[in-house]
């Protein structure tokens, strides 16, 4: 709409506007340090509750747990310099963390096919303007929006294994059911089916969103825990996100080609059954790596 009204760079312009709004709210962040410093925080207060919720938790059964989880996520000590510089490299070892990551990438990867494929999909098969393929992207969002904040509780109850498991295993019919979509001049049939079908696969994009971060964010507490002394008494929240921001956008990066070059070669939906393929990997890999873990921050360090 935004593009047949203005043009390219009222678009571009829409998107600079935004960007520096979000720099000027980042600029006004107060992070928890610098309100300590200031009493913003009551950091006494804070100590108080972290002890008593330490007391509440030391049960022999939760004490068996920690020995358990203290061998597998103790790390050696580093020899290497780049790890030392960048110590969350020494938790690329465990698999439920490289699943979270491929999974972050995997579900940038479809987003970069959904923005490359579906408007030139409109124009081919229905004649579409930008305005009305614009319009395809709603049941997309739509339903990330609705599903996402469900899914994300979800999550908190039941861990990510689970959530992970259901939103990919949804996207692989969703995906397939695809290949039906025929182009057509005239008439609204194909339209209403191509419509639908990318509500469901908004229904699963929605699902997955939280799984991948609150696993990686869940293990990398856990190395954090057992091994403070390597991260520098500091938890490396930073690198883990900077790392996960790395691989959405390297998803980011290859959707559009992939699908695009897999549209050319193969058509649409061929392409599309290769992403259905992939769903059921991420599917697969994380019923058999993921946790399931929710994180419990420690708002104590």
């Amino acid at each position: 709409m935004l593009y047949r009204a203005v043009g390219y760079d009222g678009v571009f312009g829409v998107g600079v506007a935004v960007l520096a709004i979000d720099f000027l709210l980042r600029l006004l962040v107060i992070e928890r340090k610098v309100a300590m410093q200031y009493g913003i925080v009551d950091d006494e207060e804070n100590e108080r509750v972290c002890e008593s919720l330490d007391d509440t938790d030391e049960t022999p059964l939760l004490e068996r747990q920690v020995e358990i989880e203290e061998q597998e996520f103790r790390i050696a000590p580093i020899s290497s310099r780049i790890v030392s510089t960048v110590p969350i490299l020494a938790c690329m070892k465990n698999s439920s963390l490289l699943t979270a990551f491929f999974l972050a990438a995997v579900q940038a990867l479809f987003l970069g096919a959904f923005d490359a494929t579906v408007p030139t999909t409109a124009e081919r098969y229905f004649g579409f303007d930008s305005l009305k393929s614009g319009l395809l992207f709603l049941p997309l969002s739509a339903m990330d929006l609705l599903v996402g904040p469900f899914a994300g509780r979800l999550v908190d109850r039941k861990g990510s294994k689970v959530v992970a498991v259901v939103g990919y295993s949804v996207l692989v019919p969703g995906h397939i059911l695809l290949r039906l979509v025929q182009p057509q001049a005239d008439g609204t049939d194909q339209v209403a089916l191509y419509f639908c079908l990318l509500a469901c696969i908004g229904i699963g994009m929605g699902i997955i969103n939280a799984p991948a971060v609150t696993e990686a964010s869940s293990v990398v507490e856990k190395y954090f825990k057992f091994n403070p002394t390597v991260f520098g008494g500091k938890s490396p929240y930073a690198q883990l996100y900077s790392i996960n921001s790395m691989l959405f956008s390297l998803g980011l990066t290859v959707g559009p080609v992939l699908a695009g070059c897999l549209t050319k070669a193969i058509n649409y939906g061929n392409m599309n059954a290769i992403l259905a393929g992939v769903s059921a990997l991420a599917a697969v890999l994380s019923y058999r790596y993921l946790r399931g873990g929710v994180p419990k921050r420690n708002h104590c360090k």
